[in-house]
């Protein structure tokens, strides 16, 4: 009991001893000098003033010592500065194809299984051949004999020999025809003079015939009409120009030109143009297959295999068979897609780069990637394709840019959602401080920094930059000097000539 009351006295002097210490209100000092006399007034009004200043300069100092506290700071460091351009994408195989069944039938044979590996070319699946049109059945015939067409003008010699001796059989009649025309030229004409002479003739004999059917149209109207008399006439010269020719040719060759003439120059004419296109054949038969004749045969045998193939499903290249909806016996449509390829040797990833940042990324770049579907798993790529279009949606413009994953495994897969880093640039052993730190005054960088509750500012110069960081190319700054991450506002409302003010002189001053 008299332990309490001992406690209780003490407590009870501490308080009156805080009550004589404490400092009185300036309106309190204020009412009770008004009490006093003139000089004591005074006395008192020198008082207040005092203790205001004191109070403006505690105040201050508090406000201070609150901003200080604040201040977050980092050491300024040196290390490697990673530029990233970040992006997210889809994962796709490097080629995918989806398979659409090309006729209707009913499946007959199907030879892989889902998540088989194929092989270009590698037959699926096919229709029976009973349950398929007419026109693909043919085509297997059609395509037994194109194969055979083929071999032949690529091997046989059948050709090239039937051609010569076509040739042979060709030049042989022209020199009898030769014979049967050459005994009607009585007096040795030159053969230039008598076949000038026999075009003329033949010519004229041919607007003879179209004056003689035009007159015969006429020939019915009444014997005043215009057009009838015309007709006439026309006749009558084209008769007069074909007489002539014929006197001409006459006296050139020295006998008539009449049908048994006529006949043995023309068939001398067909047998030389005969010789001339046997000539053609052989000679492009001579020196061994024709190119032509091998892409017609070539372009027969592909139509058959056209054909003959749209009852199958074929892989387009090597691959996984990663979808697989059809059984023996089901009845399929053309257009439906039961199959399908994927070439998972390479995974590839695109993203969509904004037009701000697209002509930091190049192709060859390291690519840092993660999947939300791979937990705790990073996996890199590389910048493989960035193209040179950009799509415009809605004002935005981005450009796509192909990334391929270098490290993958069977737990990545095509579909999957992927976060990507693009590394632009990496600096090597720079110094480097946070984007936080780096404010903007007037078109000058500025860091600020703590040293003995004092803060100073420092113009900086400034190069590459990450998402966090920044590096600092020069300034009057070192390694280990506290820089200040969240300066206040008042360092930047501080009076333009040395940025002291706003409640901060003192202890904030302006670095070279």
């Amino acid at each position: 009991m008299a332990t309490t009351k001992k406690t209780e006295l003490k407590e009870n002097k501490n308080q009156g001893e805080k009550r004589k210490f404490k400092l009185p209100s300036l309106s309190g000092l204020i009412a009770q000098i008004k009490g006093m006399g003139r000089k004591a007034w005074l006395i008192g009004l020198a008082i207040v003033i005092v203790l205001g200043i004191f109070l403006i300069i505690n105040n201050a100092r508090q406000e201070q010592q609150k901003l200080l506290a604040s201040m977050q700071t980092v050491a300024v460091k040196k290390g490697d500065l990673v530029a990233i351009v970040g992006a997210t994408g889809t994962v796709n195989a490097n080629q995918s194809a989806s398979l659409p069944w090309q006729t209707n039938g009913r499946v007959a044979v199907i030879n892989v299984k889902l998540n088989d590996l194929a092989v270009k070319d590698q037959v699926l699946a096919e229709l029976d051949p009973t349950s398929v049109s007419q026109a693909i059945n043919s085509a297997r015939a059609d395509l037994v004999s194109a194969k055979r067409n083929l071999e032949d003008v690529l091997q046989s010699n059948t050709a090239e020999a039937d051609a010569y001796l076509t040739l042979v059989k060709a030049e042989d009649k022209v020199q009898t025809t030769k014979n049967d025309r050459d005994r009607w030229n009585y007096k040795n004409s030159d053969w230039i003079k008598v076949y000038q002479a026999r075009s003329e003739f033949l010519q004229a004999a041919n607007e003879l015939k179209k004056a003689q059917y035009a007159y015969d149209v006429m020939v019915t109207h009444p014997s005043g009409d215009a057009n009838l008399k015309v007709a006439n006439e026309t006749l009558a010269a084209a008769q007069l120009a074909n007489d002539k020719a014929l006197r001409n040719l006459n006296l050139i060759i020295g006998r008539t030109y009449d049908n048994t003439v006529a006949e043995d120059f023309a068939n001398y004419d067909l047998a030389k143009a005969q010789a001339d296109d046997a000539r053609r054949t052989w000679e492009r038969l001579a020196n061994g297959p024709n190119k032509d004749d091998i892409e017609a045969a070539q372009a027969k045998l592909d139509a058959a295999e056209s054909a003959v193939k749209m009852a199958k499903i074929i892989s387009p290249f090597n691959g996984t068979i990663t979808q697989l909806d059809a059984k023996v016996g089901d009845e399929v449509n053309a257009g439906i897609a039961s199959f399908r390829v994927d070439d998972l040797s390479r995974l590839l990833v695109k993203v969509e780069i904004p037009e701000v940042d697209v002509n930091r990324v190049k192709v060859g770049q390291r690519v840092e990637l993660t999947f939300d579907a791979v937990l705790g798993s990073k996996y890199t790529g590389t910048v493989t394709e960035v193209e040179p279009v950009g799509t415009d949606d809605q004002g935005v413009v981005n450009f796509t840019v192909t990334i391929e994953l270098k490290d993958g495994d069977g737990e990545v897969r095509p579909g999957m959602t992927a976060a990507v880093n693009i590394v632009v640039s990496e600096i090597k052993d720079v110094l480097i401080v946070p984007n936080r730190a780096v404010s903007k005054r007037s078109g000058t960088y500025m860091v600020f920094i703590m040293k003995n509750n004092q803060v100073t500012g420092i113009p900086v110069e400034i190069g590459a930059s990450s998402d966090i960081e920044t590096e600092i190319t020069k300034g009057d700054l070192k390694e280990g000097d506290l820089i200040i991450v969240n300066p206040p506002s008042q360092l930047f409302s501080a009076g333009s000539s040395n940025m002291q003010g706003g409640g901060m002189t003192g202890f904030f001053r302006q670095g070279s």
